[in-house]
């Protein structure tokens, strides 16, 4: 499922993977095939917060579809070549 923390992750997950920057914020959404399978996870996290606005949670979500489409392109293209071989 999607997931919004909009500040103070660091906070949350003390316990986290130093990325190098002290996260703030994160966004997450899995990665879905056609038939709900999940494929990846799609994440983004910010040193400033991510404030709540209804486009950016949009935007994140066309951006996971594409992902997971081209993930699944991916995965079938490998699949076709693997056969043929």
């Amino acid at each position: 499922r999607f997931v919004h923390i909009k500040e103070n992750v660091s906070e949350l997950f003390p316990d986290a993977p130093d990325f190098g920057i002290k996260v703030v914020s994160y966004m997450g959404a899995p990665l879905l095939n056609v038939d709900g399978k999940t494929l990846g996870l799609l994440g983004v996290i910010d040193d400033r917060p991510m404030p709540e606005r209804a486009n950016n949670a949009a935007i994140f979500h066309i951006f996971a579809a594409r992902a997971a489409a081209e993930l699944q392109r991916n995965r079938g293209k490998r699949k076709k070549v693997t056969q043929i071989s």
